[in-house]
């Protein structure tokens, strides 16, 4: 990214563990631990500082969260209304996806010449 921050994505459709909803179980390693999500409603944290550690080992580091109005795709077409009504792009704008395009383009052209390729 342009402050230097590296963000590494990785996704399957066919990973093995636990079974989880359709959105999956995400996980967010940072330097001081991880941000655990279940893809329903739980998220929590474990850390590597003994301080960010539960009183119990067992109990896990829950993160109090608002709960949303609505979820899923229902949130996304709400999200664009509320958009247009408001001028803003939303999250899920398509014009940064020429972005995604020219990096997997470039990673094919560098996996050919087999040498590092910039944007």
């Amino acid at each position: 990214m342009e402050n230097g921050t590296v963000f590494d994505y990785r996704g399957s459709w066919c990973a093995t563990g636990l079974i989880s909803s359709w959105h999956s179980q995400w996980s967010v390693a940072c330097a001081d631990g991880i941000v655990y999500w279940d893809g329903k409603e739980e998220l929590f944290w474990d850390g590597k500082k003994k301080e960010f550690w539960g009183k119990d080992p067992e109990e896990k580091n829950k993160i109090n969260v608002n709960p949303i109005k609505n979820g899923g795709h229902t949130a996304c077409i709400f999200e664009m209304f509320d958009a247009i009504e408001k001028g803003v792009r939303p999250q899920t704008d398509c014009r940064d996806n020429i972005n995604s395009i020219k990096m997997v383009l470039k990673a094919i052209e560098s996996s050919k010449i087999k040498k590092v390729v910039l944007l």
